[in-house]
């Protein structure tokens, strides 16, 4: 905490790369003092732009390893190698340049926190709006904020086995717009000129409802993870 007391945390992504981080800002008010941001936190998103691929690559040793990702004869191979290409990239272009957004079809990417360690850091977080929190508030499957320019999904991946950790997932897409604008971001995206950052001017704002609804997804990833921990150390 600084002088003005405003609180700061950074959470990577699981894959560890470090163009995958969001921002969490909260603007803690000191005593007496009536401040604007006392009951909302700010989220700021920095990615770079990810799909550049031309060719997939595979490993020669892999070539006969038919179980291996990085074999040609795996269809998980090019799959994988389509969603990081440009081909995608310009499909979505393409999709937002005539005004078709869907979240399965037009994210542009995403972050996700598996590690028991950080969920709890970003809970204790959202913590700082539980004075301002709802009484009463249902449990969600995924929160919607939005920015000026993007959609934001946060979400619990589910992979659907309990031999396997969840984890929170952000995933985010440009908002629909009409005319010129929409074009030229569409351009913009498909000649790869959104190349870093593309996020960084833009801020979410999470309200104390959409933290008590992220809290519970957070409890419950917890929950679920430490399990599946406790499981695998047992063996």
């Amino acid at each position: 905490m600084n002088d003005i007391g405003m609180m700061r945390e950074y959470f990577g992504c699981e894959c560890g790369s470090l163009p995958h981080v969001f921002e969490l800002t909260y603007f803690k008010p000191r005593p007496n003092d009536s401040n604007e941001d006392s009951d909302i936190i700010y989220l700021h998103l920095f990615v770079e732009q990810w799909r550049r691929g031309i060719f997939p690559w595979f490993g020669w040793e892999d070539i006969f390893n038919f179980n291996s990702c990085y074999c040609p004869f795996n269809s998980h191979l090019y799959k994988d190698f389509y969603c990081g290409s440009i081909y995608k990239r310009w499909v979505i272009a393409i999709q937002h340049f005539f005004g078709k957004n869907t979240f399965d079809d037009t994210i542009l990417d995403g972050t996700g926190i598996m590690d028991i360690d950080e969920l709890k850091r970003l809970y204790h977080f959202l913590e700082y709006l539980d004075p301002y929190a709802p009484k009463e508030v249902e449990e969600a499957k995924e929160i919607m904020l939005e920015s000026d320019t993007y959609h934001l999904q946060i979400l619990i991946d589910d992979l659907g086995d309990p031999k396997f950790e969840d984890e929170i997932t952000t995933r985010f897409q440009f908002k629909p717009q009409k005319g010129l604008k929409r074009w030229w971001r569409a351009i913009k995206y498909g000649f790869g000129c959104c190349q870093t950052n593309y996020g960084i001017e833009d801020e979410f704002v999470i309200t104390p409802k959409d933290a008590t609804l992220l809290k519970k997804m957070v409890q419950k990833v917890i929950k679920k993870n430490e399990e599946v921990e406790s499981k695998n150390k047992s063996m």
